[in-house]
């Protein structure tokens, strides 16, 4: 549920919910509104989030090594 932003807008990272929001507003977007509760709630479900992401790129990166160990092989076989 992270949300990200342009490049051109500064951040910061909220103390609470250690997610990122834009400078200029004056509260955490993400967690204002949440009880300390449902904010550990949110930090688990964020970290789940990237660690879900990371094994895509992983798998991702095998593919890629995969693909080219085939292309190699079919260049010495031809």
């Amino acid at each position: 549920m992270q949300v990200l932003y342009s490049r051109n807008v500064q951040t910061v990272q909220c103390n609470r919910c250690e997610l990122r929001y834009p400078k200029k507003e004056s509260e955490c977007p993400h967690c204002k509104d949440l009880s300390d509760s449902e904010v550990k709630t949110l930090k688990l479900e964020t970290e789940r989030e990237a660690d879900a992401h990371s094994d895509v790129g992983k798998v991702m990166l095998g593919a890629a090594i995969i693909m080219m160990l085939v292309v190699a092989l079919l260049f010495v076989l031809l």
